[in-house]
């Protein structure tokens, strides 16, 4: 019998857990094999940044009653250095700066940051998220989301916090929008208690994803740019006009649909649009 519905017992005493564990063991989400909750991960990569290595204890901490500990040591965070603008990540060690991208066409949106890069554990949970309906995973992925954009700055700074709205025949087949589950695990129902005073309002009713357009997976990102012209909207412009704005997805790879994004809200007179994601492909 799979314990799917709560996370592991690792706050009881060894002995109960281990016969907790017996009794219902748990799956990871990731690779589907059986595994100890309670197994820790005992030390960062020691080659990472503070930075990436904060990122790999947070990972491990929030998705540990849901992924195995193999997994939990497949995340590559994404630290220093890396693109000021896009968020791409550099192989080796520097400082921050511009990508050769960014300097020859700078992106629409102001700045995007990704927790970590697009592959092993990550790209799973998000598969299993999106297409297997594994909504129980929305909770830890997105607290992870809001802890790691916490070490980039104060999230207060934002007026609105809008996720990536996905067009009406494409919420029918999936039944829910990835990125909207996400954010909402940011603001605690009220059996939960009072929503942290410091996030900035979720919207989803502004801005609109008013065309149909088939799978951008396997494109290019001239392809990517064309598929996804003029697919957004906002419905009351008054609403974003002079707001610093921040975008919720779930993954990032040629910053094509952000940039959609964030060209109708600046044309509206958003102030600001930055981008934060799960993965960075």
């Amino acid at each position: 019998m799979d314990r799917f519905s709560r996370p592991g017992p690792c706050k009881k005493s060894r002995l109960m857990a281990g016969v907790m564990n017996a009794l219902y063991p748990s799956r990871c989400r990731s690779c589907g094999e059986l595994f100890d909750p309670c197994a820790r991960l005992q030390g960062a990569n020691e080659k990472g940044t503070d930075g990436t290595r904060w990122i790999e204890r947070t990972f491990d901490r929030m998705m540990r009653p849901w992924v195995c500990l193999t997994c939990r040591t497949e995340l590559v965070p994404i630290g220093s250095p890396q693109c000021t603008i896009c968020g791409v990540p550099f192989d080796g060690v520097g400082v921050d700066h511009q990508c050769g991208r960014c300097l020859e066409k700078r992106p629409i949106f102001d700045q995007a940051h990704s927790v970590g890069r697009y592959a092993g554990s990550l790209r799973r949970l998000v598969h299993g998220l999106k297409y297997q309906r594994r909504v129980e995973l929305a909770r830890p992925l997105g607290r992870l989301l809001l802890s790691v954009r916490r070490r980039f700055g104060r999230i207060g700074h934002y007026d609105l916090i809008i996720p990536v709205p996905l067009h009406s025949k494409r919420m029918r087949q999936r039944g829910f929008n990835q990125a909207a589950l996400l954010t909402s695990s940011w603001y605690p129902s009220s059996s939960q208690g009072d929503a942290e005073v410091s996030l900035p309002p979720m919207v989803t009713d502004i801005l609109k994803r008013v065309r149909h357009t088939p799978s951008l997976t396997g494109l290019n990102r001239k392809e990517r740019r064309t598929v996804i012209r003029g697919a957004f909207d906002v419905t009351e412009p008054g609403r974003i006009k002079d707001r610093a704005i921040l975008l919720i997805d779930d993954v990032c790879t040629t910053g094509a649909t952000a940039d959609a994004c964030a060209k109708v809200l600046k044309k509206h007179r958003a102030r600001r649009v930055d981008l934060l994601t799960l993965g960075r492909a």
